[in-house]
């Protein structure tokens, strides 16, 4: 899950699709990072890729704080939190 406040995506949707649009957060995925959970190398772990998120501003596009997380955990700690699918 990629989660942004009290609003989160899945990883997997990200990948597939590459930018994900939501009102004024843009949410990117572009490949070229390795699971560190897979394997024991991690050079031979699953691309789980990169992910960057930005927020549209007046001023133009800033980075905007996220986290890449398991949705139990946000399930856990985000109470009325929303899963877009």
């Amino acid at each position: 899950m990629v989660k942004v406040g009290d609003q989160a995506w899945p990883l997997e949707m990200l990948r597939k699709a590459g930018k994900i649009v939501a009102g004024d957060i843009i949410l990117t995925w572009t490949k070229g990072k390795n699971s560190a959970l897979d394997v024991q190398d991690i050079a031979k772990g699953r691309d789980i890729g990169n992910v960057v998120v930005q927020r549209r501003t007046a001023d133009g596009l800033r980075e905007e704080i996220h986290d890449v997380t398991f949705a139990f955990v946000f399930h856990a700690f985000v109470d009325g939190g929303t899963i877009h699918k």
